[in-house]
């Protein structure tokens, strides 16, 4: 017998119609903007306690930049099983096959579940040792532990909201995500204000605070989407699920992202560090430098995330021809950003580093000679963005994990101690081009292997082998 959807979950299934069949560039832009909105206003939450901070002298701002370096590295741990598993729902809500997709969706819900319980207790109990692996200066410690503990519950939180956010994504329901984190950005910028400027006595720890709760009404909002019973892939106690047939699948493909995100991150830690001989203002330097460059590279994954729903959904649907054209019209996309970013953050160089170190001419002229080399690398980067949405889609997550460690072990490291210890063009501007040359060098990589990989299935030609291949 026919199974029989509701008007809510009809609706869900006309959004995939539109991802199989229309306009591919009304699709894109439908799915990514949302997704641009949303990212940017997370972006800007670290913007904004960044500039609080440091207005407000409420803390030290170096501290808490090099503190949120290192957190990011513990994000992609939640934030990679979402995508992996969201990467499994959209294909298999593509090929119409509605209960497996569910079956996966809560797999990974309850394995993300686990994981922010897991990480809150692991890290924090022993936050300031955790702290002190990645070299932070005991000043740093001491003046912002408050701060780090709450911001691993805040990342915690953000394990559930990623998952949500994945399913919603896989469904290519993103408007609903953007309205959401409206309500909870408004939360948050209120929140801070009220900390800073209405509590005595206020220190980073309130400013971390604000982002806690805001996360948590996220959490809250997208707990009783997932759990309806309206939502087609509605999440339940009673389909608590970790079996090895369906967890393998997600974590074949979630932890080379998790591994390649994780070097990423990793690579600017390690920055960080080589800059802590030269000064805590240079690592609020190289830490200011890598947020500028995120106004760009927020939006390139964007439509990276969009593209590799849209290809996830299309291959479960054979619609082979159609994953290549995403990629293609992907590259344009990718390519006229990274330009519009680097003219963009080129021209205005000048004032973005004056509004970031407002007074200081020495942490100015650093951020502008770190930006500038890596700015010019953006193009790549939206090569790399088109390259990793068609690789992420078709499950090919070793070769972007290959990437990321050919960014950080051959590109990164090597020509940065290469400059440093013998060419002597200064701290500054060798970070900055070594960076520049990592990301241009890992996006033209990027591109090959999608490349390569469009000619091996086009020369197998059977639909079967490739699913079976990436599965």
């Amino acid at each position: 017998m026919e199974k029989t959807f509701s008007a809510k979950e009809q609706k869900e299934l006309n959004k995939r119609e539109r991802i199989l069949n229309d306009n591919l560039w009304k699709v894109i832009f439908s799915i990514a903007i949302p997704l641009v909105l949303y990212n940017l206003c997370n972006y800007l939450y670290g913007i904004f306690d960044t500039m609080i901070v440091s207005k407000s002298n409420i803390g030290n701002v170096d501290s808490v930049t090099f503190l949120d370096q290192i957190k990011q590295m513990i994000v992609p741990l939640g934030a990679t099983i979402a995508t992996g598993g969201g990467i499994l729902v959209a294909r298999k809500f593509g090929a119409g096959k509605i209960e497996d997709a569910k079956r996966t969706a809560n797999t990974s819900f309850w394995l993300c579940f686990l994981l922010a319980i897991g990480v809150s207790l692991v890290i924090i109990p022993f936050a300031a040792p955790f702290l002190k692996v990645f070299k932070t200066p005991q000043s740093f410690i001491d003046q912002s532990l408050g701060y780090f503990d709450v911001q691993i519950l805040s990342v915690s939180v953000s394990f559930i909201n990623n998952i949500f956010i994945s399913l919603e994504k896989a469904k290519g329901n993103t408007k609903r995500i953007l309205i959401l984190n409206l309500i909870v950005v408004a939360i948050k910028i209120g929140l801070t204000i009220f900390f800073v400027y209405g509590v005595e006595g206020a220190t980073v720890t309130w400013v971390a605070s604000a982002t806690l709760i805001a996360q948590s009404v996220m959490m809250l909002f997208g707990l009783v989407i997932l759990f309806n019973k309206g939502n087609i892939l509605g999440i339940s106690i009673k389909n608590f699920n970790l079996r090895k047939s369906e967890l393998l699948p997600i974590l074949s493909i979630s932890i080379p992202i998790f591994l390649g995100r994780f070097l990423f991150s990793y690579g600017k830690v390690f920055i960080n560090t080589e800059a802590l001989i030269y000064g805590e203002a240079a690592v609020g330097a190289l830490a200011i430098s890598n947020s500028i460059a995120g106004s760009t590279t927020n939006i390139l994954n964007s439509f990276e995330d969009a593209s590799s729903t849209i290809t996830s959904q299309n291959l479960g649907n054979k619609n082979i021809g159609r994953t290549f054209e995403t990629f293609r019209k992907m590259i344009i996309i990718g390519i006229s950003i990274g330009i519009i970013g680097t003219l963009t953050l080129t021209l205005f160089g000048e004032q973005i580093a004056k509004f970031f170190a407002p007074g200081n001419l020495e942490k100015q002229e650093m951020i502008r000679k770190i930006n500038f080399y890596e700015n010019l690398a953006l193009v790549f980067l939206g090569l790399e963005c088109a390259s990793f949405g068609l690789l992420y889609g078709y499950g090919k997550t070793r070769l972007t994990m290959f990437t990321a460690i050919a960014r950080l072990f051959l590109f990164r490291i090597p020509p940065l101690l290469l400059m440093i210890h013998f060419c002597s063009p200064g701290f500054y501007i060798s970070t900055g081009i070594a960076m520049g040359i990592s990301n241009a060098c890992s996006g033209l990589l990027a591109f090959s292997l999608a490349m390569f990989i469009i000619k091996d299935i086009k020369r197998k030609g059977m639909y079967q082998d490739i699913l079976y291949s990436i599965t």
